[in-house]
């Protein structure tokens, strides 16, 4: 009986600290795809518009790029944390 009840404590703790971690998790998503528009303060990628206004740009090497490399066509992911955009990441031309 005290192993069992051991058992259901240490489930219990488990369950706990599992359920208490996910409700603090930070929302953080990921969209790839290809810029279909650039603005003065925004771009436009899988049809909808992105504000870039003091959102970082970066390479794949974590390299601070500037504005000049968002063209039309070239491939990025955006990533947001608790829906706000805080990286744009933009991938080099592969050769085909």
């Amino acid at each position: 009986m005290k192993k069992k009840k051991m058992l259901i404590t240490k489930f219990l703790v488990i369950f706990l600290i599992i359920s208490t971690s996910f409700c603090y998790a930070e929302k953080v998503k990921v969209i790839e795809g290809i810029i279909e528009e650039v603005g003065s303060n925004s771009i436009r990628v899988r049809g909808h518009n992105y504000n870039i206004s003091d959102v970082p740009i970066k390479n794949a090497s974590d390299e601070t790029l500037s504005r000049a490399w968002l063209k039309i066509g070239k491939r990025v992911e955006l990533f947001f944390k608790n829906n706000k955009l805080i990286t744009i990441l933009v991938h080099e031309n592969m050769v085909q």
